[in-house]
């Protein structure tokens, strides 16, 4: 089986890196998180039959809907909205919910949310050589 693609496209709101992102071989999950962009280009008939849209909220659910992708591609949008998710997520099970504690000695944001993310990287790494884009 061929690798998926992979990158990251980056760019301003508004730009075109969701419109991109859909153009990649289907089925397209797209998974949203603090993010619009999907549900603006459905507004103007601009999605591709092939795609689905989940407006992921929490670690859990992003660990879910990622494992569930088993061929076409997977659409992260946006990082801004995955480390908002990874922060809530070592917040309430590292330091009982604690923004305080988490951020103390940026112990939250430098040494325990790196190894979530890892954790993250490794299943989509995972997906990508059974073939996942």
């Amino acid at each position: 089986m061929a690798r998926g693609l992979a990158g990251i496209i980056y760019g301003k709101e508004g730009t075109g890196k969701t419109s991109l992102g859909l153009q990649f071989p289907g089925p397209v999950k797209c998974l949203s998180m603090l993010e619009n962009g999907y549900e603006y280009l459905e507004d103007v008939d601009a999605v591709p039959e092939n795609s689905i849209n989940v407006n992921v909220t929490n670690y859990a659910q992003l660990i879910k809907e990622t494992a569930s992708v088993t061929r076409g591609t997977l659409l992260i949008d946006s990082c801004k909205g995955l480390q908002k998710i990874i922060f809530d997520y070592v917040t309430e099970a590292y330091f009982k919910s604690s923004i305080e504690k988490f951020n103390s000695y940026s112990e939250g944001p430098r040494k325990y949310s790196p190894p979530v993310l890892q954790n993250f990287l490794d299943t989509c790494s995972t997906l990508n050589r059974q073939g996942v884009s």
